[in-house]
């Protein structure tokens, strides 16, 4: 299986701890609102595990990995040529535009 990875460049908080802690809201309004299947690796409890790690999850039919070290900026792996990975981002994104920082 062929997979893309790429970095997402999104407006949020600058600094580590407040971008972390909104890093973990994301991911859980994936969950909740767009029933994204996040396997629960402790990242709620330990966001540095979004560095050393990632958050695996799925969405519809595409499985992804969210990582991120720096503040802004999201690096995500998904299938190749997915239609559901395009999905993913465009969350992601709203998230962040209805969030602002």
């Amino acid at each position: 299986m062929a997979f893309d990875t790429h970095v997402l460049r999104v407006e949020g908080p600058k600094d580590l701890s407040s971008w972390y802690r909104s890093l973990v809201r994301a991911v859980q309004w994936l969950q909740r609102c767009h029933e994204a299947e996040i396997e629960d690796n402790g990242f709620a409890i330990d966001p540095g595990l979004f560095v050393t790690s990632g958050v695996r999850g799925r969405l519809r039919s595409a499985e992804f990995t969210i990582w991120s070290d720096l503040p802004c900026e999201l690096i995500i792996e998904h299938k190749r040529n997915s239609r559901d990975a395009e999905a993913l981002e465009a969350h992601l994104l709203a998230f962040y535009c209805e969030e602002g920082t």
